[in-house]
């Protein structure tokens, strides 16, 4: 299982990305703005493109004229690899639909996937942001339900990480963030939050190692039980986002504070602590039809009072 302790973790990620096959219209930045409509999508070509053309297959020139109330679905397979999860294989999905005209409202999206991996490993996840009409209200969901295992370390910078103990654990989040629009791209909102790690326990083989790992003395120390722990309260946060398209971003920026208040006995909270979450992120331009630009992301993830499991 992961543990958790005081630490500070900023990272910078430098991310090039190349433009998908269709661009979203951009959200209104001001009043002025609302009142436009979006700007037509860049002609690109995309994967399903180029296999109509070996297909011989084109485009249907009379097809129907997009309505932006009807979803937009894709499906995709997902294939990968990690060393904490080794070959993971699954089916990922993504549903994409406005909650009002395009011209005064963003894009919603949920993306949901499930995966198994080859050292027995589920996990379903389902993640979304939905904005009301006008962009009003938005909403952010994230939901996660794992059968899963884990290299655990020593914490702090100083932990050595050449030896871990293997951890098998369940998990579990509940994360409902939903916020207020105070100004075209400032907004504040409130949120609960639910994580929960259960049935943890040593991987076969590990169990000499996992009496005297850093999981079990940080629990042992600080009074936490050792086969389940939970984290459950609220949140305050304030979002500032004038990112064309919170999907594939172009340009803007997007900076995010959330003070989290998690309380022991709260659905099952094991403890009473505070966290501090930061998250800002820009974009820079690479070349002049907008193809290839860099992500600048940068977090911070603070435990700022208390003992977290």
């Amino acid at each position: 299982m992961r543990t958790l302790g005081r630490l500070v973790c900023p990272i910078i990620t430098i991310l090039v990305m190349a433009a998908p096959s269709q661009a979203q219209p951009p959200p209104p930045d001001s009043d002025q703005e609302q009142a436009a409509a979006p700007a037509p999508p860049a002609e690109t070509t995309d994967v399903f493109d180029l296999w109509r053309k070996l297909r011989h297959k084109e485009g249907d020139a009379k097809a129907e004229p997009w309505d932006y109330r009807k979803p937009m679905m894709a499906f995709a397979p997902v294939i990968g690899a990690k060393p904490s999860s080794g070959v993971l294989f699954g089916a990922a999905g993504n549903v994409a639909f406005y909650r009002g005209d395009p011209s005064t409202t963003r894009i919603s999206s949920i993306v949901t996937s499930l995966t198994f991996s080859t050292k027995k490993q589920t996990s379903l996840t389902n993640r979304g942001t939905m904005f009301a009409r006008e962009n009003r209200w938005r909403h952010e969901g994230d939901y996660r339900f794992q059968w899963t295992s884990l290299e655990t370390y020593g914490l702090g910078t100083s932990a050595d990480t050449r030896v871990g103990v293997q951890a098998d654990f369940d998990f579990f989040r509940l994360y409902q963030t939903s916020y207020y629009r105070l100004r075209p791209a400032l907004y504040a909102g409130a949120g609960l939050y639910f994580d929960n790690h259960t049935n943890v326990g040593p991987r076969t083989g590990e169990e000499s190692a996992w009496t005297v790992s850093p999981y079990v003395e940080y629990s042992q120390a600080h009074g936490l039980p050792l086969d389940s722990q939970t984290a459950a309260g609220t949140s305050l946060d304030l979002l500032w986002d004038n990112r064309d398209s919170f999907i594939n971003a172009d340009h803007g920026w997007l900076a995010k504070a959330s003070y989290r208040t998690l309380f022991d006995g709260f659905l099952g909270g094991d403890s009473s602590w505070q966290k501090l979450n930061l998250d800002l992120r820009t974009y820079v331009n690479l070349s002049r039809d907008h193809r290839q630009r860099i992500a600048f992301w940068g977090f911070a993830d603070l435990v700022v009072g208390g003992v977290a499991p």
